[in-house]
């Protein structure tokens, strides 16, 4: 007797087909109409329809001052007229930068109010600054 070889499932002894039970084939037909479902998009709420952050701060340090900033250490505005005797240290009021150098890379010309911008440091070695708002933070925005 030679051994038979298919892919086919043999039936028992008995004669009759083999079926699988109605659980195994629901499941079966369940988990593919799952499959279907992941496949499709989903739709996401476009983030036009969110109204936009508010603007706590507003300046963008290209004129000759900034009203409610204070600095602090070199921090200067390159749109105010130079200032050779300016703090460098500390905390002060923003103003002009020292009249630039060669080794204090390019800047704008000083005094070109609408040109200019916040300059913490220049190119020379061991430099600090910074520019502090003076004004309140609106209650209940996270800000600190």
């Amino acid at each position: 007797m030679t051994a038979r070889t298919s892919a086919v499932p043999l039936s028992p002894p008995s004669g009759r087909p083999i079926r699988r039970p109605r659980l195994a084939r629901g499941t079966v037909g369940l988990l593919g109409g799952l499959a279907l479902l992941a496949g499709l998009p989903a739709t996401v709420p476009s983030a036009a329809a969110q109204p936009p952050p508010p603007i706590y701060v507003g300046e963008d340090f290209t004129g000759a001052t900034a009203p409610g900033f204070t600095g602090y250490g070199s921090a200067c505005l390159t749109g105010a007229p130079a200032d050779d005797d300016g703090p460098t240290t500390g905390s002060h009021p923003l103003g002009g930068c020292p009249t630039p150098s060669a080794v204090g890379g390019p800047v704008p010309p000083p005094g070109a109010a609408g040109n200019g911008y916040l300059q913490l440091t220049d190119a020379k070695t061991d430099q600090s600054g910074a520019a502090l708002t003076t004004r309140p933070s609106p209650p209940g925005t996270g800000w600190w």
